[in-house]
């Protein structure tokens, strides 16, 4: 079986494949996926159907805010109390902008997130939630995103 070198590729070639070894699927998606986002401070464990889209629009707004508000989830996905102080510091937003006119992609906004610092330092900190499963369109506003982190 021949490994695909680039992640997009990997997956319209294998994903849905049920003669497929799946130790040799999810090994190679997880290499490719390391080879490219390297340096990446969280695990993209996004559906495969999403990554697929890589490159395709994301969204058709100029500019998206992707809000990490793990910190102050209902979860306590951290595990700060209401009123604590830390809970402000691990919240962060993400601000990612169309380039040259083109439609924002979900490789744009996963590059944008692994180089925002403050992922970086919540993985410093030990936070055990840095599986990234979902980025999701909050209800409130069309250019505010959300995302679903497991551990």
């Amino acid at each position: 079986m021949k490994a695909e070198t680039n992640l997009v590729e990997f997956l319209k070639t294998y994903s849905g494949n049920d003669e497929i070894d799946k130790d040799f699927y999810f090994e190679t998606m997880y290499e490719l996926t390391d080879k490219e986002f390297p340096n990446c401070p969280f695990s993209i464990s996004l559906p495969t159907e999403e990554l697929i889209k890589l490159d395709k629009p994301f969204t058709d707004q100029k500019t998206i805010v992707i809000r990490d508000d793990r910190a102050c989830s209902p979860f306590k996905y951290i595990g700060f109390s209401e009123g604590d102080p830390r809970r402000e510091l691990f919240s962060s937003y993400t601000i990612v902008t169309q380039r040259n006119g083109q439609p924002i992609t979900l490789r744009q906004v996963l590059k944008k997130m692994i180089t925002t610092p403050e992922y970086h330092k919540m993985c410093d900190a030990g936070v055990n939630h840095r599986f990234l499963e979902s980025i999701y369109e909050k209800k409130t506003t069309s250019i505010q995103y959300g995302l679903g982190w497991g551990s």
